[in-house]
């Protein structure tokens, strides 16, 4: 009797220990479906983070790309055979915003330029030289005065 007794006390603690390995187990599935639920879901901020660097560092090279697009058009024109001097005299005055000297040539002295027979323009300058300043084309070659610029004291420093 002692030996069903015992065979008995086996055979329950067997069931318990199966049950609770069944338990156990089972926690462990639970865990291990949460940890790769989780896992999941890292990767996929991962995946969207890298995509977004990956559109970010293309559009950025786009960009990139475009500079140097623009700036090897810039320097094909440049350096196109196309005439960069216009073909009849032209007189340039550089000048700044505000700068009176420069206003008081335009006003007292282009009409006369004009009325010459010179194309007489002004253009912002984008150089450290003091304003004003003019370039004179004179159908042949370009000069620079940096003094006041009359038709007289051009045609004195030029000879015409």
């Amino acid at each position: 009797m002692i030996g069903r007794l015992f065979q008995a006390i086996q055979t329950v603690t067997l069931i318990f220990a199966m049950i609770g390995g069944i338990y156990v187990t089972y926690q462990g599935y639970q865990l291990y479906s949460a940890i790769s639920n989780r896992m999941k879901q890292i990767d996929g901020w991962i995946d969207r983070f890298t995509d977004r660097e990956r559109r970010w560092s293309r559009f950025e090279s786009r960009i990139e790309s475009l500079e140097l697009a623009e700036l090897k058009r810039s320097e094909k024109r440049e350096s196109s055979g196309a005439p960069k001097v216009p073909m009849t005299p032209t007189v340039i005055l550089y000048k700044l915003d505000g700068c009176g000297p420069c206003e008081q040539w335009w006003r007292e002295h282009s009409d006369a330029w004009r009325n010459a027979g010179w194309v007489v323009k002004s253009e912002t300058s984008k150089t450290s030289q003091s304003t004003p300043y003019w370039d004179v084309w004179d159908g042949e070659k370009w000069m620079r005065f940096d003094r006041t610029l009359t038709l007289e004291s051009y045609r004195k420093a030029n000879g015409r």
